[in-house]
């Protein structure tokens, strides 16, 4: 978000050098990853993709699903403010959202280790995007909450991204 921001202060092509910088950092994570599987660890690194990679199937997976919505986001909305506006729900609602969770699920309970004050910590939290775009974005909220709380069995970031680039680029 903030590349993106700091980006179109400065230049015409701020969507472009987005997306060229999500690229770099991408391909960084990717080498990251080689060297983590070829045993040839750094040191630095290996501790904050550990650290960011929790609940992920193997190292550095949210950040690389993260990155491949954000690619997607930036490249068809192609307008600022509902880039940064989308930016901002899925990071702000998720560490919203996770600051909220349970440590164990139920097993007879549909979200995966979200409750009810988490699935409406993230539409709270997410709510300054109104004044990005207005009232029409409320029940797009509810709904990627309702994405982020369900169990669907791939990375909720990246369905996220993917929910708010067809909402935008259909109701908006």
């Amino acid at each position: 978000m903030f590349i993106v921001m700091l980006s179109s202060l400065y230049s015409l092509y701020s969507i472009t050098i987005a997306l060229l910088v999500l690229l770099f950092i991408l391909l960084s994570v990717f080498f990251i990853l080689h060297k983590e599987l070829s045993n040839s660890k750094i040191p630095i690194l290996h501790e904050i993709l550990q650290f960011i990679s929790i609940r992920d199937r193997f190292i550095g997976e949210s950040a690389i699903w993260f990155i491949l919505g954000s690619i997607i986001l930036i490249g068809f909305t192609q307008d600022i403010s509902q880039i940064i506006a989308g930016l901002f729900i899925i990071t702000i609602g998720d560490v919203a959202s996770a600051s909220f969770s349970t440590p164990k699920p139920k097993r007879y309970f549909i979200f995966k280790n979200k409750n009810v004050f988490s699935f409406f910590a993230f539409v709270l939290f997410s709510l300054p995007v109104v004044l990005i775009l207005g009232l029409k974005i409320v029940p797009f909220l509810f709904l990627a909450s309702l994405i982020e709380s369900l169990d669907l069995q791939m990375n909720d970031n990246f369905l996220l991204f993917i929910f708010l680039t067809l909402s935008f680029l259909f109701f908006f």
